[in-house]
């Protein structure tokens, strides 16, 4: 099986943080070519607009179905949601807690997110297709990759409209894997 995790094209800030920009709504447009090479069998979209902006162009000549899931979303910020990083700051140094531990209210804390990258994984016991395509965020890929490849959060950067491509064996085992792959034309 092949998982191709695919990062949301360029987002706007602030209270637009859920619009693709201009760059993004092309680079979505962009990367379809290079899409279609893959043969996906099957498409999980995070329930965020910019995910499935992201996706639009490609799906917009496909027969396959699609699965649209908070699993595979962003971090909840809850009340911080559409804030400034600023904003962000002074709520976390107000609650005195680490940044892995801080949940603003009615949102998730990193371990939340884990949690939700474990559910995920552990889903794919019972996948029958080979080759999916989730289109998401940056925070739930390096989620994702810290599960499986046990590697330092701090060192994984995921570009808009990358893709992270992981392939497993029959047991669910890693075989190979190659991250933030910033093929978005046609080869």
């Amino acid at each position: 099986m092949k998982l191709y995790l695919l990062r949301h094209a360029e987002r706007g800030h602030g209270e637009d943080q859920d619009k693709l920009t201009e760059l993004g709504i092309e680079q979505s447009k962009e990367i379809v070519p290079f899409l279609e090479k893959l043969d996906i069998n099957r498409i999980i979209c995070a329930n965020t607009k910019r995910a499935m902006k992201t996706i639009e162009p490609f799906i917009k000549n496909s027969k396959i179905n699609i699965e649209y899931t908070s699993l595979v979303n962003e971090q909840e910020m809850g009340e911080l949601t559409g804030k400034s990083g600023s904003e962000y700051r002074a709520k976390l140094e107000e609650s005195g807690l680490s940044k892995e531990e801080f949940r603003p209210k009615g949102g998730e804390n990193y371990s939340d997110l884990m949690n939700r990258a474990k559910s995920f994984l552990n889903n794919l016991k019972n996948e029958k297709s080979e080759n999916i395509l989730v289109s998401t965020h940056a925070g739930f890929i390096r989620s994702i990759i810290i599960v499986l490849l046990k590697l330092p959060k701090e060192e994984l950067i995921f570009d808009s409209a990358s893709i992270t491509c992981i392939e497993f064996n029959e047991k669910l085992n890693v075989i190979k894997y190659e991250l933030n792959k910033k093929q978005i034309k046609d080869e």
